[in-house]
Protein backbone atom coordinates (compact mmCIF):
# COMPACT_ATOMS: atom_id res chain seq x y z
CA UNK A 1 0.00 0.00 0.00
CA UNK A 2 1.38 3.42 -0.98
CA UNK A 3 1.71 6.37 1.37
CA UNK A 4 -1.04 8.25 -0.51
CA UNK A 5 -3.51 5.41 0.07
CA UNK A 6 -2.56 5.23 3.75
CA UNK A 7 -3.16 8.95 4.17
CA UNK A 8 -6.46 8.71 2.32
CA UNK A 9 -7.63 5.87 4.57
CA UNK A 10 -6.46 7.71 7.69
CA UNK A 11 -8.21 10.96 6.75
CA UNK A 12 -11.45 9.43 5.42
CA UNK A 13 -13.22 9.30 8.84
CA UNK A 14 -12.42 12.97 9.45
CA UNK A 15 -13.80 13.93 6.04
CA UNK A 16 -17.02 11.98 6.68
CA UNK A 17 -17.39 13.62 10.11
CA UNK A 18 -16.84 17.11 8.68
CA UNK A 19 -19.36 16.66 5.88
CA UNK A 20 -22.05 15.18 8.14
CA UNK A 21 -21.59 17.99 10.69
CA UNK A 22 -22.59 20.52 8.04
CA UNK A 23 -25.87 18.81 7.14
CA UNK A 24 -29.21 19.98 8.48
CA UNK A 25 -30.83 16.63 9.00
CA UNK A 26 -34.12 17.73 10.54
CA UNK A 27 -36.41 19.67 8.22
CA UNK A 28 -39.13 21.55 10.08
CA UNK A 29 -42.30 23.41 9.22
CA UNK A 30 -43.73 26.42 11.05
CA UNK A 31 -45.03 25.21 14.41
CA UNK A 32 -46.17 26.56 17.79
CA UNK A 33 -42.55 27.11 18.83
CA UNK A 34 -42.25 29.78 16.11
CA UNK A 35 -44.83 32.09 17.74
CA UNK A 36 -46.37 32.92 14.36
CA UNK A 37 -48.52 36.07 14.52
CA UNK A 38 -50.59 37.67 11.74
CA UNK A 39 -52.50 40.92 12.29
CA UNK A 40 -54.24 43.56 10.21
CA UNK A 41 -54.82 46.18 12.89
CA UNK A 42 -55.63 49.66 11.56
CA UNK A 43 -55.31 48.54 7.94
CA UNK A 44 -51.65 47.53 8.45
CA UNK A 45 -50.66 43.94 7.68
CA UNK A 46 -47.99 42.49 9.99
CA UNK A 47 -46.53 38.99 9.94
CA UNK A 48 -44.05 37.60 12.45
CA UNK A 49 -42.47 34.19 12.98
CA UNK A 50 -39.67 33.61 15.47
CA UNK A 51 -37.07 31.01 16.45
CA UNK A 52 -36.84 29.54 12.96
CA UNK A 53 -34.55 26.52 12.83
CA UNK A 54 -34.14 24.94 9.37
CA UNK A 55 -37.72 25.72 8.40
CA UNK A 56 -39.05 24.67 4.99
CA UNK A 57 -42.64 25.87 4.60
CA UNK A 58 -45.02 28.13 2.71
CA UNK A 59 -47.59 30.58 4.08
CA UNK A 60 -50.06 32.71 2.12
CA UNK A 61 -52.22 35.54 3.48
CA UNK A 62 -54.49 38.23 2.09
CA UNK A 63 -54.70 41.90 3.02
CA UNK A 64 -57.09 44.64 1.94
CA UNK A 65 -55.08 47.50 0.42
CA UNK A 66 -57.17 50.57 -0.51
CA UNK A 67 -54.24 52.17 -2.36
CA UNK A 68 -52.27 51.31 -5.50
CA UNK A 69 -49.01 50.77 -3.61
CA UNK A 70 -47.82 49.56 -0.22
CA UNK A 71 -44.96 50.55 2.04
CA UNK A 72 -43.04 47.36 2.94
CA UNK A 73 -41.06 47.42 6.18
CA UNK A 74 -38.65 44.52 6.72
CA UNK A 75 -37.38 43.82 10.24
CA UNK A 76 -36.30 40.28 9.40
CA UNK A 77 -33.17 38.52 10.52
CA UNK A 78 -32.49 35.37 8.52
CA UNK A 79 -28.94 34.22 9.24
CA UNK A 80 -29.15 30.91 7.36
CA UNK A 81 -31.30 29.83 4.43
CA UNK A 82 -33.80 32.07 2.68
CA UNK A 83 -37.32 33.37 3.04
CA UNK A 84 -38.79 34.67 -0.21
CA UNK A 85 -41.60 37.22 0.17
CA UNK A 86 -43.91 37.69 -2.83
CA UNK A 87 -46.69 40.30 -2.97
CA UNK A 88 -49.43 40.35 -5.61
CA UNK A 89 -52.19 42.89 -6.14
CA UNK A 90 -55.91 42.17 -6.47
CA UNK A 91 -55.47 41.06 -10.11
CA UNK A 92 -52.66 38.67 -9.21
CA UNK A 93 -50.00 40.93 -10.75
CA UNK A 94 -46.59 40.79 -9.10
CA UNK A 95 -45.83 44.06 -7.28
CA UNK A 96 -42.92 42.91 -5.08
CA UNK A 97 -40.71 39.85 -4.66
CA UNK A 98 -37.63 39.95 -2.44
CA UNK A 99 -35.80 37.75 0.05
CA UNK A 100 -36.36 38.65 3.70
CA UNK A 101 -33.77 41.30 4.56
CA UNK A 102 -32.83 43.35 7.61
CA UNK A 103 -34.25 46.89 7.54
CA UNK A 104 -35.10 46.95 3.87
CA UNK A 105 -37.86 49.55 3.55
CA UNK A 106 -39.39 50.01 0.12
CA UNK A 107 -42.54 50.82 -1.81
CA UNK A 108 -44.12 48.21 -4.07
CA UNK A 109 -44.73 48.69 -7.76
CA UNK A 110 -48.09 50.18 -8.68
CA UNK A 111 -50.89 47.63 -8.51
CA UNK A 112 -54.66 47.49 -8.32
CA UNK A 113 -56.31 48.32 -4.98
CA UNK A 114 -58.25 45.55 -3.31
CA UNK A 115 -57.38 42.19 -1.79
CA UNK A 116 -53.61 41.68 -2.06
CA UNK A 117 -51.83 38.35 -1.50
CA UNK A 118 -48.61 37.99 0.51
CA UNK A 119 -46.71 34.71 0.25
CA UNK A 120 -43.80 33.61 2.44
CA UNK A 121 -41.65 30.72 1.20
CA UNK A 122 -39.15 29.31 3.70
CA UNK A 123 -36.08 27.44 2.43
CA UNK A 124 -33.92 26.13 5.30
CA UNK A 125 -34.52 29.36 7.20
CA UNK A 126 -33.05 30.18 10.58
CA UNK A 127 -33.77 33.42 12.40
CA UNK A 128 -36.97 35.46 12.37
CA UNK A 129 -39.40 37.11 9.96
CA UNK A 130 -41.03 40.43 10.86
CA UNK A 131 -42.75 42.19 7.94
CA UNK A 132 -45.28 45.04 7.80
CA UNK A 133 -47.30 46.39 4.89
CA UNK A 134 -49.06 49.75 4.97
CA UNK A 135 -51.16 51.40 2.27
CA UNK A 136 -48.93 53.92 0.50
CA UNK A 137 -49.15 56.83 -1.89
CA UNK A 138 -45.85 55.79 -3.46
CA UNK A 139 -43.23 57.54 -1.34
CA UNK A 140 -41.14 56.42 1.62
CA UNK A 141 -41.72 58.51 4.74
CA UNK A 142 -39.00 61.16 5.11
CA UNK A 143 -37.47 59.34 8.12
CA UNK A 144 -37.04 56.18 5.96
CA UNK A 145 -35.23 57.82 3.01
Amino acid sequence: MTNAKRWALALAPFLVAAVSACEDSIIKTIGPENNEVVSTTGGVFRYQSWYLDNVHDRRTYTWQNPNKQALVLHRNFIHHGTVLITIRDSRGELVDSVPAEWQLDQVTKVGRPGLWTIKFEYFGARGRVDLSLEPSTGELPSSEQ
